[in-house]
């Protein structure tokens, strides 16, 4: 988060002295990363069993009681709640931590890349006179930090002189032999984020008998960018 403010009294009553607020801000967020799960030159081998499962996720209407297990696709959760009825599975939202929990079964390379920009740029300028402000806000995920000219042309142009270094989610199985009495699970996700609230306000309050005036000018560049992917590969 960042504030900036920015203000300056008016000349005399009778129309004569200057008043000049100018304000001026710059935010550059980067995030530069990457997930990764691999089994890489390996042989792996799980003998576990496969769980004794209650429900199925598309039911449309289940009677949960407290650890039952509920199998959705080739993955598996145990119910963390006290009982419910005619719960629609089909709509659960099996992430929430607060309702369920995941059992192992089987073997699983999965990647996760919740990369996450939040920003918040607030600018004000008030004159009794001439009021100018400027706010440059850069936000990026998957591209390398750069300098604020490259930043500004890309942002006016829709140029990319900026590499990308993609914030990416692999999940891969590469030159290995893998069995598993429980399924095999190959999975990636991506769900990269940038969420920004950029304003900029100038005021000219002027104030006289005679000869009053007064200007207010406002810029903003702002530029909100991902590079991402996710592969999941045998």
């Amino acid at each position: 988060e960042l504030d900036s403010f920015a203000e300056s009294s008016g000349g005399s009553s009778f129309g004569t002295g200057t008043s000049l607020a100018v304000n001026g801000s710059i935010a550059t967020n980067v995030v530069v990363g990457a997930a990764r799960a691999e089994i890489i030159d390996s042989d792996v081998t799980t003998t576990g069993a496969v769980p004794a499962v209650a429900h199925d996720a598309s039911s449309l209407s289940s009677d949960l009681v407290t650890s039952d297990l509920v199998q959705s696709g080739t993955r598996y959760f145990r119910y963390l709640g006290s009982g419910e009825t005619g719960v629609d599975l089909s709509q659960e939202d099996f992430s929430d931590a607060s309702r369920w929990e995941e059992v192992a079964a089987g073997t699983s390379v999965r990647a996760l890349n919740d990369a996450l920009i939040e920003a918040l740029n607030k600018s004000a300028t008030v004159s009794g006179d001439t009021a100018v402000g400027v706010s440059l806000a850069f936000n990026t995920v998957g591209y390398a930090p750069t300098n604020l000219l490259f930043a500004s042309v890309d942002a006016l142009v829709g140029t990319s002189l900026t590499p990308s270094s993609d914030a990416e989610a692999i999940a891969r199985i590469v030159n290995s032999g893998v069995s598993s009495s429980a399924g095999l699970v190959v999975d990636a996700q991506n769900t990269a984020t940038i969420d920004a609230d950029l304003s900029n306000d100038a005021t000219s309050a002027a104030s006289a008998l005679v000869n009053a005036s007064g200007i207010a000018a406002s810029a903003v560049l702002a530029l909100n960018r991902v590079a991402g992917g996710a592969l999941a590969e045998i």
